[in-house]
Order: C-alpha cells, then sequence, then structure tokens
C-alpha cells in the first residue's frame, strides 16, 4: 500500500545531516517507507537496493542510525533512530513526526474553514454593493442577519458538544484534537453522531485507552468510513474490528434503552 511521509525542513540542521551522505539517503529512504505505524518491512539488502547503495555501505548507514546521539534533538531512546524488530525497522521518534503532522494539517483545515467563511460573506456584500443606494441598508440588515444566523448555529453546536462528558481518562490535548476531528469528519459525510452513540463510543475509547482510540480514529478518517475500525498489527485493515465491538455495545444500549422507553427510536452509528 502506498503511503505518505513529510520531509520537515529543519532536517537539514539536525546532527543526522552531519553524517555521511549514504547514512542520509538510507535515513530518508527509510523515513518514505514507513507505514503508518513506524514500521519498515525490509531486509537489509532490501533497503539498500531501495536506497541505491552498496550492502556494505547501507550496513554501516543502518548502525549509525542504531547507536545513540548525544546531539539528537530527540532526547528518547538516547538518541537513536530506529530500532531492529522481527521482518525489519520501527522508527522510534515515528509517533512524535506523527502528532506534529496532524496539528500542521488542523491548522491548515482551519486556515481553509476561515477562507471559506469569508469568500461566502464577500459573495454577501458584493450582490449589496451591485443595488442602488436606497437597498444599501436592507442588504446590510440581512447580512447581519446572515451573521445573526451563523452565530445562533456555532452557539447551539457547542451546546450540542458540551451534553457530551469526556471521561478524564481520555481528557488529553492529544485526544481532543482527535476527536474534535472525528465528529467535523461524521458531519462532513452528513453522519453526525447520535447523544446515544458519542455516549458509547466514549466509554470503549476510555477502555481502549488515549492511543489505541487516537489511533482508530485517525485511521477510519483516513479512509472515509462512517464507523470506527482499527489497524491490525500486520499494517492490514481489518474488517470492521471496533465497529463491530462498538456496534454491539450500541445494540446493547438500544436494548436497555427500550426497556424503559417503550417507543424509544433505534440508536445507530
Amino acid at each position: 500500500m502506498d503511503s505518505y511521509s513529510k520531509l520537515y525542513s529543519d532536517i537539514v540542521t539536525s546532527s543526522i545531516w552531519s553524517e555521511d551522505d549514504k547514512t542520509r539517503i538510507v535515513w530518508i529512504t527509510i523515513l518514505a517507507l514507513r507505514d503508518i505505524t513506524g514500521f519498515v518491512p525490509a531486509a537489509l539488502p532490501g533497503l539498500a537496493n531501495a536506497a541505491r547503495v552498496t550492502v556494505e555501505e547501507c550496513e554501516k548507514a543502518v548502525a549509525k542510525l542504531e547507536a545513540p546521539d548525544k546531539y539528537s534533538r530527540t532526547p528518547d531512546n538516547e538518541g537513536r533512530r530506529i530500532k531492529k524488530v522481527e521482518g525489519g525497522w520501527i522508527v522510534l521518534n515515528h509517533q512524535a513526526f506523527r502528532e506534529r503532522g496532524t496539528s500542521d494539517l488542523q491548522k491548515e483545515q482551519l486556515r481553509a474553514r476561515v477562507r471559506r467563511y469569508r469568500e461566502k460573506h464577500k459573495r454577501h456584500v458584493t450582490l449589496c454593493n451591485a443595488i442602488v443606494t436606497p437597498c444599501n441598508a436592507q442588504c446590510n440588515g440581512k447580512i447581519d442577519k446572515d451573521k445573526d444566523k451563523d452565530k445562533d448555529k456555532d452557539k447551539e453546536d457547542k451546546n450540542k458538544e458540551s451534553l457530551f462528558d469526556i471521561p478524564e481518562v481520555l481528557n488529553t490535548q492529544k485526544f481532543l484534537q482527535a476527536w474534535e476531528s472525528w465528529q467535523a469528519h461524521r458531519k462532513e459525510i452528513r453522519k453526525p453522531l447520535t447523544k446515544q452513540s458519542v455516549k458509547m463510543q466514549l466509554k470503549t475509547f476510555a477502555e481502549w485507552g488515549v492511543d489505541r482510540a487516537v489511533a482508530a480514529i485517525e485511521h477510519t478518517i483516513s479512509k472515509g468510513w462512517q464507523g470506527i475500525r482499527e489497524q491490525d498489527k500486520q499494517g492490514e485493515y481489518a474488517n470492521g474490528i471496533g465497529t463491530n465491538r462498538l456496534q454491539h455495545r450500541i445494540d446493547k444500549a438500544n436494548r436497555e434503552y427500550q426497556e424503559e422507553n417503550l417507543h424509544a427510536p433505534v440508536i445507530t452509528t
């Protein structure tokens, strides 16, 4: 499966850039080959071939990347960049760069939303300016009403979201950002979360923990799915994992809810 990896410009000021060119090439090749979990599936000769270096040169480069680096800007793992595992290597600081990339993506999405909002209201103003002067007051009044409607809608959305209490174990910046993205994703596909489904999802996420919950949310959004699905350890996409468990809990909640309210509607994700 094809993957995409960001290469940040500050790599040229990192300690890795002071290494020889073969080591730098092998490192960039590893970054390009890693999957969503930071795993690089390759044998040494295969990695050497991908980097277009000899096996001996690749072996020396890998030894440097596996060794401690006292000048590394990432103090975790004593500056080591990769670790040998069965079937390949793991990029040790993958999660830190993944979180950095998620933050950049959210900032870009926010800028896009602001840009669309301004363009929408700019069109209103242009229409009013094209009309003769006596109508300007009426047009300006329409714009004000539109702004008030948008404010009321935003307030209503915030009030709805405030009804859901985030479990204490999930009350971290990492999860809250992922949860906000998940709600936005469901709205974009016109399948907004219901109150009951939110309650059950938060309960399940609390049992999973922050890292597992965030990974499942990001995986589901990246595939454009409606229901939460996890990714298995081999990097293949599991069929219905998470969704089946979550749906099972929702079905159970439906039964309990209907026992108390005979005419209650059925809740779905």
